[in-house]
């Protein structure tokens, strides 16, 4: 019986522990590949992926704010999910990359329907520039790393990237705050033209914004002692893991 408690205790102290945070963007924008004009789309409702009729591209870009993560929270999933919410095509590769260039959002609105864009504004990004007009990308349609997760998108709904690699992007992030430029969303540019697809943005008055789910340990600071109380050594221990302890150690007084 002992033995039992004891492992009880250990899940006690560490297996309640996990923490979920939902964040929404802080910035998001498409990229709109145009032979005569910079176009963006930092202030509308929607986010574009794909390649449209007349072959042009499609890319969005989003960031998240994760400075209020303590460097020492361990993360053990994470998930990026999108509303769908308009398709003239079938199933469309997408892929969830991280942007490896400081990007800007301006003032730029392309409205409803909004797959045409509007004329990029001081700062935002667009196709050549990551912030316009005075900063460029290295390559046309954006910087970016390797493959975070991938995703087939065909039919209007909600779609989730999720996996080890967007875990990874995350603690490289929490660690290096300077290089968290976010993700960019990229179709799969062979699968030729008419495969756009949109997205709701941040901007979206539906509420079906774009949500990143980060599941972990210690993923919230520890609120602040009250004034004038005694410090008390952090354990690393949920108060609901606390009071697993206390069952644990009266039942184990009764054997």
């Amino acid at each position: 019986m002992k033995s039992f408690l004891a492992n009880l205790l250990l899940v006690a102290a560490f297996g309640v522990n996990s923490e979920t945070l939902m964040l929404e963007p802080v910035a998001d924008t498409s990229l709109f590949e145009d032979s005569t004009q910079q176009l963006s789309n930092a202030k509308g409702p929607y986010l574009f992926v794909g390649r449209i009729q007349s072959g042009e591209g499609r890319r969005s870009l989003l960031r998240f704010d994760l400075s209020d993560i303590p460097a020492s929270a361990t993360i053990s999933d994470a998930a990026l999910t999108l509303s769908m919410n308009k398709t003239v095509s079938g199933p469309l590769n997408i892929d969830l990359l991280p942007v490896t260039r400081p990007w800007g959002e301006g003032d730029s609105n392309s409205g409803d329907p909004g797959g045409m864009g509007a004329p990029a504004t001081m700062g935002d990004a667009s196709w050549d520039f990551s912030a316009f007009p005075d900063t460029m990308w290295d390559d046309p349609g954006g910087d970016f790393g390797t493959l975070s997760a991938l995703v087939s998108v065909d039919d209007v709904g909600q779609y989730t990237w999720s996996g080890p690699g967007l875990v990874a992007d995350i603690e490289n992030w929490i660690a290096n705050p300077s290089s968290n430029f976010g993700w960019m969303l990229l179709g799969n540019d062979g699968s030729g033209v008419g495969t756009a697809k949109r997205f709701s943005s941040r901007e979206d008055s539906e509420m079906v914004r774009p949500t990143l789910v980060i599941t972990g340990m210690g993923l919230v600071p520890p609120p602040p002692p009250p004034a004038g109380a005694m410090a008390v050594p952090a354990l690393g221990i949920t108060g609901g893991a606390l009071l697993c302890l206390l069952i644990v150690v009266l039942v184990w007084r009764r054997f």
